[in-house]
């Protein structure tokens, strides 16, 4: 049978805040491309697993596999940076609840982050659900420049969208 095709970090799922991906699986699923450092005291290498992507991200966010049914004994780790050698560790996370996993971390606006779901060992595998929430994300900013006459200081215009209520301007 094939991998699934997010079975590589090139290859993720993009996951929006606030989104649930149901009906998932890390059956016959691959290591390769697995990063091989240890990460917040657990190695992710030693399971089969799949990648996520979540980009605008800014503040408290969570990713969990809580919700799945039934329970398998999963591990979920973060991870910053670029695909392959570029990966750096966020955290990981096994058996938050019950078997299952659930990681929060602080995002910082323009990172891509990396979920990683596994099994937290080469036996284990399974079908699931990823949930990710997040507080104040994701934040955008625009600016214009709007007083260009070469007349004196510019004066510039900053709207702040997207914070959970009315989009801001500051002059």
């Amino acid at each position: 049978p094939p991998a699934p095709p997010n079975d590589l970090c090139m290859n993720a799922t993009p996951i929006a805040c606030g989104q649930t991906i149901t009906a998932q699986t890390t059956v016959n699923a691959t290591r390769t491309g697995a990063p091989a450092d240890i990460c917040n005291g657990f190695l992710n290498n030693s399971s089969l697993g799949v990648w996520y992507s979540a980009t605008g991200l800014c503040g408290s966010v969570t990713a969990s596999l809580c919700t799945t049914l039934p329970s398998w004994n999963s591990k979920l780790a973060v991870y910053s940076g670029s695909c392959g050698a570029g990966l750096v560790c966020v955290t990981t996370n096994d058996q938050f609840c019950g078997d299952l996993s659930q990681v929060t971390w602080p995002a910082v606006a323009n990172e891509t982050y990396y979920l990683y779901v596994l099994g937290a060992a080469m036996a284990n595998t399974g079908t699931f659900d990823l949930s990710l929430a997040c507080v104040n994300s994701p934040v955008d900013a625009t600016s214009n420049v709007i007083n260009d006459l070469f007349a004196g200081p510019y004066d510039v215009e900053v709207v702040i969208a997207n914070t959970g209520g009315s989009p801001a301007t500051i002059n």
